[in-house]
């Protein structure tokens, strides 16, 4: 429980550093920013699969799957350059 509240913030203040790097046109950042937006996205697709009976086995099968394609279908640990 304590690690999924830690991750939920590091997300949160990831996902605000993306904001901030599109909105300044950062370029240095460009990289994390669009990784942090696909991050959003595979949480978009986790989050409604979750909730439904036997979850835990159809997000098994799908990591499975992407780990086949060389990726994963959780979000990843971004790291965006001081500015």
């Amino acid at each position: 429980m304590k690690k999924s509240i830690i991750t939920i913030k590091r997300e949160y203040i990831e996902t605000k550093k993306m904001l901030k790097t599109f909105k300044n046109k950062d370029v240095d950042n460009y990289p994390q920013a669009k990784g942090q937006f696909v991050d959003i996205l595979k949480f978009l697709l986790i989050l409604p699969i979750s909730i439904l009976p036997g979850s835990i086995f159809i997000l098994t099968i799908l990591e499975l799957i992407a780990k086949g394609f060389n990726t994963t279908i959780f979000p990843k640990k971004q790291k965006f350059k001081e500015s």
